[in-house]
Parts: structure tokens; sequence; C-alpha cells
């Protein structure tokens, strides 16, 4: 976040992802990164630059975070691991009722669908919705590719 003359450190790669739309200027990169850590109230990433390349180091709290929950704040303290598996549970209870929410609405929906609605991979979506199976809640009708889902209340 420093001014001075920017030079993409691939070229030919920058070229590319310039002209897919992915870079609008070169040397902003750093700057839209903070910028949306900023805004997020997350805790900003480390970038080392080591042998010619550059590592970001992101803080795990990111990763943890599931749509609709409570986003951590920068200045909340770091919790023990055993402290944070009853609100994991928590979560992924009230992750698996709003997938069967989801479905009671659109039952037509398919993994990539709903994952772009919550946020997650597809193969993220696929793992919840089989536990939801195994556990009697929910059945899928019809072919894999296009069948419909059946919520069991």
């Amino acid at each position: 976040m420093r001014s001075g003359i920017f030079k993409p450190r691939n070229p030919k790669m920058a070229q590319v992802f310039y002209r897919a739309g992915f870079i609008e200027a070169w040397g902003r990169g750093y700057e839209k990164i903070m910028s949306a850590f900023d805004d997020a109230n997350l805790k900003r990433p480390e970038f080392i630059v080591e042998q010619g390349g550059v590592t970001a180091i992101i803080p795990r709290e990111i990763f943890m975070m599931v749509r609709d929950t409570q986003r951590p704040s920068i200045n909340q303290p770091e919790t023990d691991q055993s402290e944070l598996k009853p609100s994991q549970n928590r979560v992924k209870t009230e992750l698996k009722l709003h997938l069967m929410e989801i479905l009671r609405n659109d039952p037509t929906l398919s993994y990539v669908q709903i994952g772009k609605m919550l946020g997650m991979h597809r193969s993220s979506v696929q793992r919840r919705l089989d536990a939801l199976v195994k556990e009697g809640k929910l059945r899928h009708v019809g072919p894999s590719n296009g069948g419909s889902w059946v919520v069991i209340e």
C-alpha cells in the first residue's frame, strides 16, 4: 500500500487474468485484499516474499465461519479448541436445518446451486446432504443428475 512502480511477477499470467477481467490495474491487489479483510472485520493476512514467490498467511478464523453465523472480531481473544466443540456442533445442526429449509422451498436444486447459495464447495454440500440421508431426514428421488429432494418430517 505504498506508491511506486508495480510490475507483475509473471507477465504472461497477469495478461491472461487482465484479459479475463480478474485484474483491473497492476499493484491494486494487495490494497483490495486488505480493504476486504477490514470491511469484514477480520484480522489481516500476512504476506511474506521468499524464494522469488509470495506466501500469504491467512488466519484460520476465516475458514471456520459458516454463512449466517457471527463473524469473529479482530479483538476477540483466541479460544481453546476444546471450547469450540459445542459451538461447532450447534453450527453443524443449524446448517443441516438450513439445508432442509432450502430444499423444502426448492427440492430440485443441485449440489452446485446449493453451494453457491451457502458459499460452500459442491463436495461439502454433498457430504452434508449424504449425512442427512443417512439420518433419515432427507431422500433423493429420481436420477442423480436432475431428480428432486424430499424432506422427511
